[in-house]
């Protein structure tokens, strides 16, 4: 490529200004505007043979020109659109959800708290039930010492085989204990 002769250089500068004005006012007069300063850019580089430099400034600008105010277009159509009514609409459907939340909240609570309620009673009655058994049925002191007896002896015979490094003396050693 090689540089823009300097008679082309207010022509770019005019157009460059025509589409920065175009990316802040779409309307038809601008996008017009824009055409003919682009239209005349490329008839002065095709004339003077320098229309591989100023390729890249037409092609956008062109991009610019076509899709700018098809885009502005679009959001003014969008902002028309009657929004205040389904937001309204949406805000009661919103409420109406919470407060059905909120309610299904509160008879699972009162459950919960019901439940434990019967719970604690429940553990009460037998705590009370199991309190009065006790008294009831007292262990005989015979039975006790028995168990008491028994229970060193199971002792005695683990410490032994801890003592012992084979099964065979563990039992022995238990056997002499045991008599």
């Amino acid at each position: 490529m090689r540089p823009a002769s300097s008679d082309l250089g207010p022509a770019i500068s005019a157009a460059a200004a025509a589409m920065l004005h175009l990316t802040l006012d779409t309307s038809s007069a601008a996008a017009r505007e824009v055409r003919d300063r682009l239209d005349g850019l490329g008839d002065r580089a095709r004339s003077s043979g320098d229309s591989e430099s100023v390729e890249a400034l037409l092609a956008h600008g062109r991009l610019l020109h076509d899709l700018l105010p098809a885009v502005d277009n679009t959001l003014m159509a969008m902002r028309a659109l009657p929004g205040k009514r389904d937001q309204d609409t949406l805000r009661a459907m919103v409420l109406m959800r919470q407060g059905i939340s909120r309610t299904t909240a509160r008879q699972y609570r009162r459950l919960l708290y019901g439940t434990s309620l019967i719970l604690v009673a429940f553990l009460v009655y037998l705590g009370l039930r199991l309190r009065a058994r006790g008294d009831c049925t007292s262990v005989p002191r015979r039975v006790r010492a028995c168990a008491r007896g028994y229970i060193n002896a199971l002792h005695q015979r683990a410490v032994a085989e801890y003592r012992c490094r084979d099964r065979k003396s563990a039992r022995r050693y238990g056997e002499m204990h045991r008599c």
